[in-house]
């Protein structure tokens, strides 16, 4: 009988040990797995923002510039109504997540900005004439840029490889009418001070955290036929329950960010001070902790308040949606999770990064 008692007390024993090297294993396997996600993650927006801009951002009016596109003569849905490297949507108050918009060239070889010939483009031109043709190709997607803010630019497609000119006619761009080029269209003119970007098939990627948790792409595509559409939602990373971004701006000319804010710029000379991104990624650990009663009875959770995203102590945040306070010796801004379900259950880990938008530093 004692022998029975003791084989059981040891069997409990065991049996306890074993439960709570379990639970500890899964805490440090579902943190260890938030954070591969999370830099899977960082990595995959870093390499898309700074590629923003490729392609026409070297000519400064192209900032903000206004998008004239459509398709059989009808808008198309989703399609950017402005030409920018990055852009901010600030999710509001409470911490929502934010999303952050990306376009840029899908030109593997290189795409340059190519100046129009001294006859410049009229609507009436079934053609458009260019100093070069560098890196054009059928099926091309071409906007052409004014020097002067203010015009639209005017998204065609090319309809043809290029081939060298006779004479003294100087290189084309060929837009004979279809679906992306309607009659008269592009509706404007551009003189010789104009140029060509030259956009491929377009990269245009909208990231977004979903309310599950899952950072998602929304992706412009051609098709085969060159129809324009959108991928919809794509979960591309697991366990990301916010995102908070800021652009960083040069207000003061210096070519130094001063500032880092969500406000969206409306102008040329507003996209022209944005220089960087600034994001915070919130990871969860996908374990669910119990909570435990301490010594007087109450709950104890592992995450007991919101999380504080340490933004430094010289930096200049300037967002009316989010509280900003002194953190010891630094600055730190409030990323609120408790709407989230059972949100003081799980582990959370901020991932905080700053991404150059070289394409418009280097003007490349």
């Amino acid at each position: 009988m004692i022998g029975l008692v003791v084989g059981l007390l040891s069997t409990l024993a065991i049996t306890q040990i074993m439960v709570v090297f379990e639970g500890r294993k899964r805490t440090v396997t579902a943190g260890a797995d938030a954070q591969v996600n999370a830099g899977l993650a960082v990595t995959l927006l870093r390499q898309s923002i700074q590629m923003g801009g490729y392609g026409f951002s070297s000519f400064e009016s192209s900032l903000g510039c206004s998008l004239e596109a459509s398709y059989t003569n009808s808008s198309i849905t989703g399609f950017p109504t402005t030409l920018f490297p990055v852009q901010v949507i600030d999710g509001g108050a409470n911490s929502a997540p934010d999303a952050i918009r990306v376009l840029y060239s899908s030109k593997t070889s290189f795409s340059v900005p190519i100046q129009l010939a001294s006859s410049g483009y009229a609507p009436t031109d079934q053609s458009v004439p260019v100093a070069s043709v560098s890196g054009v190709k059928l099926g091309d997607l071409m906007v052409a840029i004014p020097k002067a803010v203010g015009t639209p630019c005017g998204v065609f497609q090319a309809t043809a490889d290029p081939v060298d000119p006779t004479g003294t006619s100087p290189y084309s761009v060929e837009k004979i009418n279809n679906d992306w080029n309607a009659v008269g269209y592009p509706t404007n003119t551009y003189g010789s001070d104009a140029v060509l970007a030259n956009l491929g098939s377009l990269v245009d990627h909208t990231f977004t955290v979903s309310a599950k948790g899952q950072l998602q792409s929304n992706n412009f595509s051609l098709s085969s036929t060159y129809v324009p559409s959108y991928t919809g939602a794509q979960d591309v990373a697991g366990n990301i329950v916010n995102l908070q971004a800021y652009y960083g701006k040069d207000t003061d000319a210096d070519t130094a960010v001063d500032v880092w804010d969500t406000v969206t710029p409306t102008s040329n000379d507003g996209w022209k001070q944005v220089l960087a991104i600034r994001l915070a990624l919130v990871m969860r650990s996908d374990q669910f902790e119990k909570s435990e009663k301490d010594s007087t009875n109450n709950q104890v959770y592992v995450t007991a308040a919101n999380l504080q995203w340490d933004v430094g102590a010289n930096t200049n945040i300037v967002d009316s949606n989010a509280t900003i306070a002194t953190c010891g010796s630094s600055k730190c801004v409030t990323i609120k999770i408790d709407g989230l379900a059972n949100w003081q259950n799980y582990r959370y880990r901020i991932v905080d990064t700053v991404i150059p938008l070289r394409n418009v530093i280097w003007k490349s």
